[in-house]
């Protein structure tokens, strides 16, 4: 007899062969199983008398009825398999002893190969076997020569559950050679799978400002069904993108003072989960500075130079000059460069550019050549006479500056002030020219200018410079308008003698001169009372006799001379002031002069 839940049950004509009494079990739906030995006619004739819910059969796989249980992988009952490895269990499923009467048939089936010699095939209703009419039997088994682990079986679209049943001890592993079988309903949809494992992800690092792509693979168990998620962060960075399909992630990073972000991911297939965490690491990226080209800058000329990076680098990025000449400073947040030279040499200054930022820094040097400024010299002056055709040339020279490229001459004419463009071009060398025609002005001064025109800096702004004025001076001949006269002069007196010309070109020059007695002028000069004697006023400050005689004057310009006079100048003694006696011979004298005047007038 045989004690079961606390009911007896009695077996006469056969023994008890294999005996589940765990009513609580989900395979068997919270019923007893009992495997008896009994033929089909003990079966019919002396059933077993049990109390409580019993599902009953027989070891023989051709006896009826049929053993049947809760199946895992369907949600249904399905029929019970025998000959199961280990213990004979009432199961639906199991690893299968090498002897199992439907091996044969199962190996000549058709097999569907998973992965590392995985394979399975399903045995369905038509091959004919009525004890498993209305259903499958499926099969796997291991072709390979190494363990499986982590076999999921998923029925219909059910979440898989790894290999499992009687008896071997741990579910979802199948050892090399070895099958496993279940039982399904006819026509159900079967997968295997292994359970998916995601390939390790290294710890990642990917430099600011580059795009951050990582598309995670597993090592086992990939299958179309699989839906990725990102477990952590909670709260994705912004601008980051992930991918429920294929698990990318991307994402363009700025640099993180605060250190490394920490990933998790999750992979979610009908053969189970997995997890895979690593950190990604924002590097900053260094600056790398573009080069510069070389300049020539101008004394007292604003110079600016704007350095720049080739490429993306991580913010904040700090300029500063490592070499440069003095008063030279540079924008630390904008890297523009200015600088005004003091003077210039032609000696070429080096300068080094640095920019700095939380990955390092990079350099650049260029120089920096300091020209003289431009200068532009001053045309000659010129004279011409009144209506002459002689052409005059002006001439100036250019030197230092940038690059000086287009002239303008300018003539001004002082009498009116009015000032005419006359000649422009583009410089060809150091030497302008230009040339007048004086044969159509009128008489007056005028003046001469160039301006050139250069750079600030190379290609940029532009100024000029003005040279000084030469001049062109067009006048008539030298001629005499106001002429000495013969004159007499009291002794002692003051007395001025004027001369006046017109015309001349250049310096007007006078020269007086006195008749020695023999008709040879000899020039005279200041002193012994006379003044003026370059200038055209003769000045006697106090008359005296030996100042009487004959004076010329000669006047010339830079090209010709003409010549005043001869004239005279007489001595008069005069009358001493306040001599009564002097007066009385003057008046007597008078007298007598006049009385032989008149007498003489009378005769005529």
């Amino acid at each position: 007899m045989v004690k079961i839940m606390g009911s007896i049950a009695e077996l006469q004509g056969g023994q008890i062969v294999a005996l589940n009494g765990a009513s609580a079990s989900p395979e068997h739906g919270g019923r007893f199983t009992m495997i008896s030995s009994m033929t089909n006619t003990h079966m019919n004739t002396r059933k077993p008398a049990f109390s409580g819910n019993v599902i009953w059969g027989t070891e023989r796989e051709d006896a009826q009825p049929l053993l049947a249980g809760q199946n895992p992988y369907t949600g249904t009952i399905t029929p019970f398999v025998g000959q199961f490895e280990g213990n004979v269990n009432a199961s639906t499923r199991g690893w299968l002893k090498s002897s199992f009467w439907n091996i044969a048939t199962a190996q000549a089936a058709t097999w569907t190969p998973v992965a590392n010699g995985l394979e399975y095939t399903v045995l369905r209703a038509s091959t004919g076997d009525s004890v498993y009419e209305g259903f499958d039997q499926v099969f796997a088994r291991n072709t390979g020569t190494e363990t499986l682990t982590d076999i999921i079986l998923s029925v219909n679209g059910r979440p898989g559950l790894a290999i499992a049943g009687a008896s071997y001890p741990t579910p979802g592993v199948l050892q090399a050679g070895r099958y496993w079988t279940t039982t399904v309903p006819a026509g159900a949809t079967v997968k295997f799978n292994f359970e998916p494992v995601i390939a390790p992800i290294p710890d990642q690092t990917v430099q600011d400002g580059d795009t951050f792509t990582l598309t995670p693979t597993l090592a086992q168990g990939d299958d179309p069904s699989a839906t990725w998620s990102l477990v952590e962060p909670a709260n994705p960075p912004l601008g980051m993108t992930f991918s429920t399909s294929n698990g990318q992630l991307a994402w363009s990073p700025a640099y993180m003072l605060s250190g490394p972000l920490t990933f998790k991911m999750r992979v979610e297939t009908l053969f189970g989960s997995d997890e895979a965490t690593f950190t990604l690491t924002v590097a900053p990226t260094p600056p790398v500075v573009s080069p510069l080209s070389d300049w020539t800058a101008v004394p007292g000329v604003p110079f600016s130079a704007q350095a720049t990076l080739s490429g993306y680098a991580t913010e904040p990025v700090t300029w500063s000059l490592i070499t440069a000449p003095d008063g030279m400073s540079i924008d630390t947040t904008t890297g523009l460069i200015t600088w005004i030279a003091a003077y210039g040499d032609g000696t070429p200054e080096t300068v080094t550019v640095q920019a700095t930022n939380a990955a390092g820094s990079d350099q650049v040097s260029f120089s920096v050549l300091v020209t003289p400024p431009l200068a532009v010299s001053q045309p000659g002056s010129a004279t011409r006479y009144l209506g002459s055709a002689n052409p005059v040339t002006f001439v100036a020279f250019v030197s230092g500056g940038l690059n000086p490229s287009q002239y303008v001459w300018r003539q001004r004419n002082l009498a009116n002030n009015t000032v005419t463009d006359i000649s422009t071009g583009t410089l060809s060398g150091a030497e302008i020219s230009c040339v007048v025609d004086p044969s159509g002005l009128d008489a007056g001064i005028y003046e001469y200018t160039v301006t050139v025109t250069d750079e600030y800096i190379p290609g940029g702004d532009t100024y000029t410079v003005t040279s000084q004025p030469g001049q062109l001076q067009i006048a008539g001949h030298l001629t005499v308008v106001q002429d000495l006269a013969d004159a007499t002069v009291i002794r002692g007196s003051r007395f001025e003698w004027n001369v006046r010309v017109d015309g001349g070109l250049g310096t007007i020059r006078y020269q007086w001169r006195k008749d020695d007695g023999s008709k040879a002028f000899l020039p005279l000069t200041d002193g012994n009372g006379i003044l003026g004697t370059d200038s055209n006023t003769l000045v006697f400050t106090s008359f005296q006799q030996e100042h009487a005689g004959t004076y010329d004057v000669v006047i010339s310009d830079d090209f010709e001379s003409v010549t005043a006079g001869p004239a005279t100048l007489y001595y008069d003694q005069g009358i001493p002031a306040g001599s009564p006696v002097l007066y009385g011979l003057l008046g007597v004298l008078l007298a007598v002069v006049g009385v032989k005047v008149a007498g003489r007038r009378s005769k005529q």
